[in-house]
């Protein structure tokens, strides 16, 4: 009888160590494999009864896992741990066939798709890595080890460049990605994969653009942080005459240029409106981003002795208030990068709500 696969019965010596992420380490249920004795399980029951994705990562003997895996093939010719162990031990002109039949038949196979990833890493193919490194984590698998390895080399331009290109191609993955590992980018390297990233979807995801830039402030990181801001969905411009107040989106993920509201404020159309009980907070603040010069701010629609003002260059925390009765003039010196615009209401308990409609930016100089 023809056995199945003879042509991949001449290998060479290989080796199945992990090239870029380390081996598989699944819980056994066998006694035996529990216990290391690989081999030992196979002789008791055949490898047809045993899971071959956990068995031969558990076979540490080079040799040993090259027949097991040519034992596993003619009882189980689709294989894919069985094809990428022996496809390790070929020549990498000669290993491609098998690798692309492991990855179709191993798509969901963890050690088939390491060891994948790991072989194109080595062989400088980089874009090859990136869709086995996609298979694994659309699945959740591998995550904490993916991440360190493509931290650890986005250094490297063709590595960046396919990282790019796979950024707004796959649903979820990115968005842990880049908001666990933002902060360790340089600037310059965040940028483009966040650029990526919201290009075909009308803006950055607030899902990574809420915890991303309010990491990126608190560690004082702004020019970084007014970068993303630029690209979030619906932002708009600092520097517009009217500083809209939030949309639901906003409200629901607001980054630190967006407007935050205290407890005791809410929405009603175009106004916010402050409860006075006093039971809650009737603060609200946002960054701008403003260039050096001379401002005002306007009450379009407004009692001016119910509200008061306050803005910092930079810091996270206000100064005095001002009343708008008073005016509420401005400058903005040349070294400052963002600043910190604060509006509280100033009624008394007993003074009823407080509205206010839109809140006008005007330059003077």
């Amino acid at each position: 009888m023809r056995r199945p696969f003879s042509w991949i019965s001449t290998i060479c010596a290989g080796s199945i160590a992990a090239l870029g992420l380390a081996l598989l380490s699944v819980p056994l249920a066998d006694t035996l494999l529990l216990n290391g004795r690989a081999q030992a399980a196979v002789n008791l029951v055949g490898p047809q009864n045993l899971s071959t994705s956990v068995l031969l990562p558990a076979l540490s003997d080079t040799a040993k896992a090259q027949k097991l895996a040519q034992q596993t093939l003619r009882n189980t010719p689709f294989s894919g741990p069985a094809l990428v162990v022996l496809a390790n031990a070929e020549a990498p002109h000669r290993s491609g066939p098998m690798r692309q039949l492991a990855a179709r038949t191993g798509w969901h196979d963890e050690f088939t798709q390491r060891q994948l990833y790991n072989a194109a890493m080595i062989e400088g193919r980089p874009q090859r890595a990136m869709r086995h490194a996609d298979a694994l984590l659309r699945q959740g698998m591998a995550k904490d080890d993916l991440f360190a390895s493509l931290i650890g080399s986005v250094n490297q331009p063709a590595i960046l460049a396919a990282l790019v290109q796979i950024m707004p191609q796959t649903p979820y993955w990115p968005r842990e990605f880049l908001v666990k590992n933002g902060p360790k980018l340089p600037d310059a390297t965040l940028q483009k994969l966040a650029a990526a990233r919201a290009q075909n979807a009308g803006g950055l995801d607030r899902e990574i653009a809420s915890p991303l830039i309010s990491q990126l402030v608190r560690t004082g990181r702004m020019n970084a942080a007014i970068m993303l801001w630029k690209l979030v969905r619906q932002s708009g411009s600092a520097n517009q005459s009217t500083l809209n107040w939030p949309d639901d989106s906003a409200l629901r993920l607001p980054t630190p240029f967006d407007w935050q509201f205290g407890a005791g404020l809410r929405l009603e159309a175009d106004s916010v409106i402050a409860d006075a009980s006093g039971l809650g907070d009737t603060e609200m603040s946002r960054r701008l981003v403003l260039t050096a010069g001379a401002y005002r701010l306007v009450l379009a629609d407004a009692q001016a002795d119910q509200w008061r003002w306050a803005i910092s260059c930079n810091a996270d925390s206000a100064p005095a208030f001002g009343s708008f009765r008073t005016g509420a003039d401005f400058s903005v010196p040349a070294n400052c990068t963002t600043q910190l615009l604060t509006i509280k209401a100033a009624i008394q308990p007993e003074g009823g709500e407080a509205r206010m409609g839109p809140l006008i930016l005007q330059r003077l100089r």
